[in-house]
Order: structure tokens, then sequence, then C-alpha cells
């Protein structure tokens, strides 16, 4: 067992914290800029999000491009068009830099820089995510012994069920994209220069990256061409979308800047995710759970006990949109959201939020704009302009301001007085 690093996760709470507060202190140095904790803070997010907040995903193969600089040439990884022309230009730099003999050629990963892995399609590891899930809920419906007798007392559970698992699961697409369970890989800006390695072996990590003699080249090399070392895996570095060097390749691709980047290469996931996938979800998830067959006891007329055969009702896609229609749907997808963004508002503007939205989609027929509208409204950095917390404090200014100069008379202000435009 190592002093001063962890090996693995089976140690005692206390001693797994000093260690890594040791592993921190070593890796994160004061005169490296470009080694970032992708656990901390708003780097948690970074190329899962918009800058409003809604969460994204790359559009599709048009916007990805096979690296050739690769550890598996027969099945290169991909990553955004542009990461990757930086890469294979950072690539060449280690390799004239080992034919000088400016760095060490002997280092398995820092020598010879290639990609072994890249990026990730988010729907497939949330399809993965969603059987982890779906085992989960099936084991509490079959350990309470439910028996599902209507898709509505189905959905009765269902809500129950996500007030509690929503604190710490998410269930929805946008959800999970937002979540530590959909990894940065995702994004399309992240690639990692190594295979085969213990993500929790921190001792092995400072012996093979943090010691080697190419690591000051690494990240000094990294931060020149705009990649960001992931602290906790330094093999896999994410692409700087806000450094010049990335600017200057992503406009090559018609990208004027990260704002367009973030608008035209990624989609946002959440409207396409309940207009073609959320219905389908919970009557899988409804397929998963319920009984084909049951034997329950039953009372006879003359007194006696009898058995009682019963079953869940089948459904298909199409019945349970006709019986129910879009509106019943789009509550429960606008509940399971709240659920799991948590947005920062009362109850009642919760409430009034969902009302909205009900009303813009029966209005314009369509739920593209107002489901939008309403993950912009949830995912909003509060107290920023534009949020609610802003509008308000800046109504309580100006009624102040006017106040103070005799143009009101009250200083009070309702707290429904700006609901209607909320």
């Amino acid at each position: 067992m190592s002093i001063f690093f962890k090996e693995n996760n089976f140690e005692s709470t206390f001693n797994l914290f000093n260690k890594s507060i040791v592993y921190r202190g070593t890796v994160i140095r004061p005169q490296d800029n470009n080694i970032v904790n992708f656990h901390h803070g708003e780097k948690f997010l970074y190329g899962k999000i918009r800058r409003d907040g809604t969460p994204v995903a790359p559009i599709g193969d048009s916007v990805l491009k096979r690296i050739t600089a690769a550890g598996n040439p027969s099945n290169p990884p991909q990553a955004m068009n542009f990461v990757v022309d930086v890469f294979e230009q950072m690539s060449l730099q280690f390799q004239k830099c080992v034919g000088l003999n400016k760095i060490s050629s002997n280092d398995p990963f820092l020598s010879n820089l290639v990609a072994y892995k890249g990026y990730v399609q988010p729907a497939a590891l949330f399809a993965g995510y969603q059987k982890v899930i779906y085992n989960s809920i099936r084991e509490y419906f079959s350990s309470s012994d439910i028996r599902l007798t209507s898709f509505e007392q189905f959905i009765a559970i269902f809500r129950d069920l996500m007030t509690g698992m929503l604190s710490h699961v998410r269930f929805t697409y946008p959800g999970f994209i937002k979540s530590s369970d959909c990894t940065i890989l995702g994004s399309g800006l992240a690639i990692e220069i190594a295979d085969k390695q213990n993500f929790s072996n921190d001792n092995s990590k400072i012996k093979k990256f943090t010691n080697s003699p190419n690591w000051d080249f690494y990240v000094n090399t990294c931060d020149s061409y705009g990649f960001m070392i992931d602290y906790n895996i330094p093999w896999r570095i994410v692409a700087d979308i806000d450094c010049e060097l990335m600017r200057i390749e992503a406009e090559k691709y018609g990208y004027v800047n990260p704002y367009d980047l973030l608008a035209r290469a990624y989609s946002e996931v959440s409207v396409s995710y309940f207009v073609n996938n959320f219905i389908s979800d919970l009557l899988n998830l409804y397929n998963d759970v319920k009984l084909e067959y049951w034997n329950e006891p039953a009372y006879c007329e003359d007194g006696s006990i009898g058995v009682q055969s019963g079953g869940s009702p089948s459904y298909t896609l199409a019945e349970i949109q006709r019986k129910f229609g879009m509106t019943y749907f789009l509550k429960l997808y606008l509940f399971c959201r709240l659920l799991e963004e948590k947005p920062e508002m009362p109850q009642q503007h919760k409430l009034r939020l969902i009302e909205d939205v009900v009303r813009m989609v029966n209005n314009k027929d369509t739920a593209s704009a107002p489901v939008s509208y309403f993950e912009r409204v949830i995912n909003k950095e509060f107290d920023k302009i534009g949020s609610y917390t802003y509008l308000r404090k800046a109504e309580k200014a100006t009624a102040l301001s006017e106040f103070e100069t005799q143009q009101r008379q009250s200083l009070e202000v309702s707290e429904t007085d700006d609901i209607s435009n909320y």
C-alpha cells in the first residue's frame, strides 16, 4: 500500500481524504494554468451546456473527425474537427522534440502522443445508464409486490418514486447530460492519450505521468496548444474553446467564436428528447415492471377461498398518446425536469411556469419553443442578469428610486407583480 497516494477506494475515509489532498497538491502546481479539476465548480458542466445552461450534445458526424495519430489506427477515435487538427499539430511537435532529443523517447505515453479514446455518443451512454435505473425501479416494484392494473396507476407510482429518486439520480436525457454519469468525452472536446489505466489508482498516475521526465513538457505544450489536463485523469486532455489557437482552428470550419460553436455544432437535447423519446421511455419502463400474469386469493359467494387470475394490460405507444394527450405527458416531463434541476424559485412560481409552458404549447400546437424556453429558465444561473432574482432586485431598486423621488407612495413590492412576465 502506498503511503502518500491511494491505489484504490477500499481504504478508510480518513486515509482517502488525506491522500487525495496530497495528490492534489502534487499534481496541481502554482505555475501550471491548464491542470483543471473537472469535478469542481463550473468545469463540471464544461462541454455539456451552452452559455444559458441548457444541455447540449454534438450534432453528429458532420462536426466530428477521425484522429490519424491514433493508438489503434484500424479503429481511430473521433473528436470535434478543429480539436483533431490542433491535437495532430501537437502530436507532430512531440515527434520533432523526440527526434531532436529535447524530450525522452522512452516514455510509453508522453513521447509519441497518440489518441486511444475520444468522442463517445451521449445517447449510447444514456442507454446503458437507463438499464441501471430501470433495474433499480423494477426491483422496487417487485419487492413491493406492485401489481399494475392500468397505465394511470403506473404513472401515479412513478411520480411518487421520482420525487425521492431525482434528488440523487436522473431519469431524463437532458438531466443525464448534466450529471456526473455523462463523461466529458461526450462533448467531443476531450481526448485520452493512454489506455488501460486505473482511474482510482493515484499512485500509478504519479509514477506514470507526473514523475515522467516529459511531464513538464507535456503540461507546457498542452497549454501552448490550448488543451487543459484533467487532474483526476492526467492522460485526458480537453480543448479550451476560448483559447486563441483553438479559436483560429475553429474559424476554419466557420465557427466565429465559442458562442457560435456551441450554437451550431451542438444541438439542444431537451426538445428532441421530449418529442421523440420521453413517452416511449415511460412505456418501456411500464413494460419492464408490469406483470404479465398473477394469481391471488379470491373469496367466493359460499365463503370459500379460491384463486383469481390477473395481469397488467398492454398498450401501444399510439394508444397511450391518443388516450392521454400531449399535455398530460408534457406536465410529467416538466415535473421531472424541475426535480432534476432544482431551480431556486418559490413553489408557486414553478407551478406558474408549468402553466405558462402548457399554455404556450396549446397555443402554438408545438412543444419545441415552449420546452426550449422552459429549459432556459430552469437551467439559468440565478442572481445573474436576466434571471428572476436579478429582475426582482432591479424592481426593488426602481421602487426605492421612485419612492425617494416621490414618484411612488410605498416601497412595497408584491411577490406576484412580475409573475405574468416570468
